[in-house]
């Protein structure tokens, strides 16, 4: 089966199952069935890594931390979330309503069980759990494909699955970075960290401004302009990252059998 057929099932099978399943227990229990819905993910990327017979170690790859690995890593982190920042500011300009509503519902929910199992569940839990269907057996169910292809499909269907059109953009963008990390470092550790690193400060920011937006859905041009300004400062760590990764693991390139037998 080629790659792409794979991935389409993989996906078309969260799809469905997020649609039909995941959302409403998420509906009628809350962060309980949020907290589902994460290890539905995990036994989802394993039992697709079972039906493709794929290599356990290569699917899901973790090596000892490399202070490089991770100071990109972060670098990446910062380079994303100041990209995303005149996304965010446009959304927030044209979508004013549904993205108060989103946040306020958000914070409801956060709000509803103590901390530290909201925590779990919106930052560790989509940092294992995710990473191990997206980086892990998506990723490695299209093995041997374009490499920026595999980031920019996954990073795709990582939007899509996230069923939340508003913000469609910024995280399909997440995605693909989180896939660039997992390309570039070899190893399903830090993208995790990466995810964790997200989902975390995201949701300690949400209870610091507790869930308030913007009054005004006016962009003034000095915020674009400055927004702009802090985007190609993302870049620029985004390039530091690059430097900081260094060359690709040999694992992650595909090598042309020899032809000298």
């Amino acid at each position: 089966m080629s790659s792409l057929k794979r991935l389409f099932a993989i996906s078309l099978a969260a799809m469905l199952s997020l649609v039909f399943i995941m959302a409403p227990l998420q509906f009628f229990f809350g962060m309980y069935g949020l907290f589902a819905t994460e290890v539905f993910m995990a036994l989802l990327a394993f039992a697709f890594a079972k039906v493709y017979k794929l290599n356990i170690h290569e699917t899901f790859p973790i090596k000892t931390p490399n202070f490089r690995y991770l100071l990109g890593t972060v670098l990446v982190y910062i380079s994303t979330n100041l990209i995303c920042i005149p996304i965010t500011l446009i959304i927030a300009h044209y979508f004013p309503s549904p993205l108060e509503e989103l946040s306020s519902t958000m914070l409801s929910l956060y709000e509803s069980v103590p901390f530290a199992f909201t925590f779990l569940c919106v930052a560790v839990m989509p940092s294992i759990c995710e990473e191990a269907l997206f980086r892990g057996t998506m990723w490695q169910a299209m093995d041997g494909s374009n490499p920026l292809g595999r980031m920019l499909l996954i990073g795709l269907v990582f939007g899509i699955v996230h069923l939340d059109p508003i913000r469609f953009l910024p995280v399909a963008l997440l995605g693909v970075f989180m896939c660039y990390v997992r390309y570039k470092t070899g190893s399903i550790l830090y993208s995790m960290l990466l995810h964790l690193l997200n989902n975390g400060v995201s949701l300690l920011a949400s209870f610091a401004a507790s869930g308030d937006l913007s009054e005004s859905p006016t962009i003034a041009l000095t915020d674009f302009a400055v927004s702009i300004a802090l985007a190609l400062m993302g870049f620029f760590a985004f390039w530091l990252a690059s430097k900081a990764f260094g060359k690709t693991p040999q694992t992650e390139i595909e090598i042309e059998p020899s032809q000298d037998e």
